[in-house]
């Protein structure tokens, strides 16, 4: 089986100190693509360190981000490492240099400039320019000339909304009404869930999705782990793989009710026990669910037997995907 490269750049392999040297190049305008946990805020942020290492003043370094929990992250870690390699012995410092794709010979010659790098960022008092789009964007309006905003219609005082739960009901329902009301829209709105599921909700790093096909979550499950073994092979050697990924996925089928932007029923709790007990990157399904599929996923299983799931008077039979493991870790009972 051909196995994909961890690192690879405009199309070709490479060893990740390459990768780094290119990534983490601030003179060089670069594209990355990753799967969350990869370490992009580690790249981000390594990006801004050696952009203030070769001159540039804080002000002058701009990042953007969707959400102020991703622009705290990023800020915090900066001011972190900074304050830490202000105390780090110079031949540490020189090994956090290298790891950012400077050279060995180059990594010497700036160690003494990053040591110090903490004690010039306090006194230029202008920190780097750490924003959401929204913040960005309205940075830009409150600078504009008022007669360029009225012109365009756009006011002149204006607030970011914290908590987009009522816009977001502004926007939905007309959305929905209008899906209803056209019978084309409508087919395609249904077979689009049926194939790929509906997010109902997230929880923290996961989240939770309904299918109208047992089939398709199945499907859905499966390209999860390949996308991930793709991402890092298992025939890697251990340490070249990426420990932070992991996946966990529970399945099963029955009648649920969905209210206030959730769901309940007796799938939804199996599921939520199934996840306890689930190992590192492998999937556990209920027998309600493995039991309508065809003859040709249900292979893809292997019965655990019936298991007493908590809260539950009566044992679950539960099945395990075969031949969708990542890594090589086991799940415990």
């Amino acid at each position: 089986m051909t196995q994909q490269a961890a690192y690879e750049h405009n199309g070709r392999p490479v060893s990740r100190e390459a990768f780094y040297a290119i990534a983490c190049d601030p003179a060089r305008s670069v594209a990355v693509e990753a799967c969350a946990g990869a370490g992009k805020t580690w790249m981000l942020v390594s990006r801004m360190l050696r952009a203030l290492l070769d001159g540039a003043a804080p002000h002058e370094i701009l990042a953007i981000t969707f959400t102020k929990k991703a622009a705290g992250e990023m800020r915090q870690r900066l001011q972190e490492w900074l304050e830490a390699f202000s105390h780090k012995p110079l031949d540490e410092l020189t090994a956090e240099l290298i790891s950012r794709g400077i050279s060995p010979e180059r990594a010497l010659d700036r160690r003494e400039a990053l040591q110090n790098l903490y004690r010039q960022m306090l006194a230029s008092g202008r920190p780097v320019q750490i924003r959401t789009f929204h913040s960005w964007f309205a940075a830009l309006l409150g600078t504009a000339p008022l007669a360029l905003l009225q012109a365009q219609g756009l006011p002149a005082n204006f607030e970011l909304l914290e908590d987009d739960e009522e816009a977001v009901r502004e926007v939905w329902r007309p959305f929905l009404h209008a899906v209803a009301a056209s019978p084309e829209l409508r087919a395609d709105y249904e077979a689009v869930v049926a194939r790929h599921g509906r997010v109902v909700k997230t929880l923290g790093d996961g989240l939770m999705a309904v299918f109208d096909d047992g089939e398709n979550a199945v499907d859905t499950a499966a390209e999860m782990h390949e996308s991930l073994e793709r991402i890092a092979p298992v025939g890697l050697p251990r340490q070249a793989r990426i420990p932070a990924l992991k996946l966990k996925v529970a399945l099963s089928r029955g009648e649920m009710v969905e209210k206030d932007g959730d769901c309940f029923g007796d799938a939804i709790n199996v599921c939520a026990r199934l996840l306890d007990l689930a190992g590192d990157n492998e999937t556990l399904a209920a027998a309600t669910l493995v039991d309508i599929l065809s003859s040709e996923q249900r292979e893809s299983f292997r019965s655990l037997d019936r298991l007493h799931l908590r809260g539950r008077a009566e044992p679950v039979q539960v099945y395990r995907m075969e031949g969708r493991r990542f890594g090589d870790t086991v799940s415990t009972m």
